[in-house]
Order: structure tokens, then sequence, then C-alpha cells
């Protein structure tokens, strides 16, 4: 046997909504015109409230409307019909129940059409049909930009569109709101977005190639400059390098980091182990002994080591042109001095002359 509640079974009411329609169906109100989940509990008790009044209300059976505006609304057509004084005077006017209900019809469709007329636009925006749609979920690399309306799939042009604004600095996933809205209501969306960091730290040394000495004291993270990661920052204190072995001429010092999400770079540095060899006019063969003394002009200079560069060829230019300038009388002998840096490191050689 069919019961009085079955119609309504496939509707997803929630607990506190069934309770108030099945309440009103229990006194015999007729809720099939308002039986939607998507009106609040506090829209279906305005909505029950009129209904047990007699009173119509599709102007208000909308689930846009506010509850406390279909409230207002319902209390405006309630007074205008007289339904207060009708409840308060009903015994002592009974005689006059049926002129009455006649001048309460004409009054409630003045009434109805006065609010309509003076209210005609906003009665329009709630008819609006108000659509937004955007992407379900996006990915984003750290730091890139984000540009809100990109992933707008669709928007009524009747409405004003408010778009979320987030910095994609700092990883982690965030759920941003979109709001379409007009005068009288609005609508939501929700972007899923996560900002993640594939990208690599950067390892800046400060020279890519070195020339030492055999067993002079080297420290590989002297030569590290910084190390940057977009999302962590300055990471240099992380970096890692490798030892040097005095046994081989030529070799790679590895420098490696990783950021906070796992992200690794690699750099490297060619280092060349060399015996220092300083030349003068008593090991050059074509060097000519000066055979009497000669005013010094020549000026010192001095040959930094340059990417590439290996001792022996720094020093044969320095040789060349110790041995012009005696050539050209500007010395008598001339001398190429090792130069090493703050740090005791090897960088180059200076010319002398005596």
């Amino acid at each position: 046997m069919i019961n009085k509640y079955t119609k309504f079974a496939d509707i997803p009411f929630s607990a506190e909504q069934w309770q108030l329609l099945k309440k009103a169906i229990d006194d015999d109100i007729d809720v099939c015109e308002f039986a939607n989940e998507n009106f609040s509990t506090d829209q279906l008790e305005v909505l029950i409230k009129g209904k047990s009044y007699q009173v119509d209300i599709s102007v208000i059976n909308d689930p846009m409307i506010p509850a406390e505006q279909m409230e207002n609304i319902l209390d405006h057509i309630m007074k205008e019909m007289g339904i207060y004084e009708c409840e308060y005077e009903k015994v002592r006017r009974k005689w006059l129940i049926n002129i009455t209900w006649m001048t309460l019809l004409i009054i409630l469709i003045s009434t109805i059409a006065i609010i309509y007329l003076v209210n005609q636009d906003t009665i329009s925006l709630y008819s609006q049909n108000l659509q937004l749609q955007v992407e379900d979920s996006v990915e984003l690399e750290a730091g890139a930009p984000f540009n809100a309306m990109d992933y707008v799939i669709f928007c009524s042009d009747n409405g004003t569109l408010k778009l979320p604004q987030i910095s994609t600095d700092k990883i982690g996933s965030y759920v941003l709101e979109y709001t379409l809205s007009n005068e009288v209501k609005e609508m939501k969306a929700s972007l899923k977005l996560k900002i993640i960091d594939r990208q690599a730290p950067l390892i800046y040394l400060k020279q890519e190639f070195l020339s030492i000495e055999k067993n002079q004291n080297f420290s590989c993270r002297n030569y590290v400059d910084k190390v940057i990661d977009n999302v962590d920052g300055d990471i240099t204190d992380k970096v890692t390098c490798n030892t040097i072995d005095f046994n081989k001429e030529r070799q790679e010092i590895t420098y490696t980091v990783a950021d906070s999400s796992g992200n690794k770079a690699v750099k490297k540095m060619i280092v060349v182990v060399k015996q220092p060899i300083i030349y003068s006019e008593n090991n050059v063969p074509d060097q000519k002994p000066a055979t009497s003394s000669v005013p010094v002009t020549a000026s010192e200079k001095v040959y930094p080591f340059q990417p590439g560069d290996t001792f022996e060829s720094v020093m044969n230019q320095c040789a060349v042109d110790g041995q012009n300038a005696i050539s050209a009388g500007k010395a008598n002998k001339y001398e190429c001095k090792p130069v090493t840096n703050s740090e005791g490191i090897a960088s180059g050689y200076r010319l002398i002359f005596e």
C-alpha cells in the first residue's frame, strides 16, 4: 500500500528538511510545490508557513531567494491579505467572510501587481540564469604565473565574475573559489590548484677551471660561489663535493646538491695538477746573457690563469715577453714568479726584471 510519504522517497532530503516536510504532510499541507532538496530548512519553514495560511507562494518559491527576504515578502503579502486581522477578528466578522475573501483577492492581485511593477528590475535579477564552470584541477610549477581566467571554461555575461588570487611561490594544494553574482544572488565554482617543484637548483662556481700545484692545500667548497633554488632559496650549505687526487694530472671535481623536493643538480670543475716551473734567464736556451748593465725600463706584468690554460703555456708566454725585453735593451735579466691568491692557490705568474 502506497502511503503519503512514498512520492518523496527518491528526493535526497537532509534529516532536518525531511522532518519539516513530514510534519507539514501530517498537518495535511500539500508540500509538492516546494519538495526540493535545494531549499534550506529556513526557506522550507517560510514556505510551509505560507502554505499553511493558504498564501500563493509562487512569488517566493525559488531556492535562490534568501530565507530572510522570503519571510519579508510573505509577511508583506499576509499583511496585505489581512490574514493577521482575520485571525484576530475571525469570530466577530464570520458573517463577512465571503465578502472579505473577495476583497482580499482583489487586494492580493493588486499587491502582487504593484510589487512586480515596483520591483520589476529586482525580480528580473532573481530570474537570471547565472552559469559558471571552471576546470576541476590544475598543476603549476612553483613560481609560474597564475592567471585565474585561463581556467574558466564558461561564464555567462549577465553577472560580475570575481577571480581568486594566489602566489605560486610555495608548493602545496589549494582550493580556489570563483564567484559569479548579480545584485541579488550569486553562484560559486572551485578549482583545485597543486603547486609543484620540478626545477633543479643552480650551482654557481667561482671558476670552472683550476691549475694547482701538487700537494697544495685544496678545499673544493672554497670554489662554490652560491647555490640558488627557485623554492628553497639559498642552499649553498647543502652542496657536497669530492676531494682532489694529487696523483692525477687532470681530473674533475663534482659538485652535487638536492632541494627539498628532491630535484638534483650537478656541476663540475676541471682541475689540473702540475709542478711549478720557474723560468729565468738561466734556463731559457735562447736567452742571451747581458754583456753590460742597462737601466731597467721594462714594466712588470702579471699573467693570470684562464680557463683552458696550462702551467706551461702561461710560463712560456711570460718567458717570451721577458726575453723580448732583454733583447730590446730594457732589462738585464727577468724571472717568472708564481702568484698565489688569498687562499694560497696558484693563480698565475708575475714577470719581474732586473
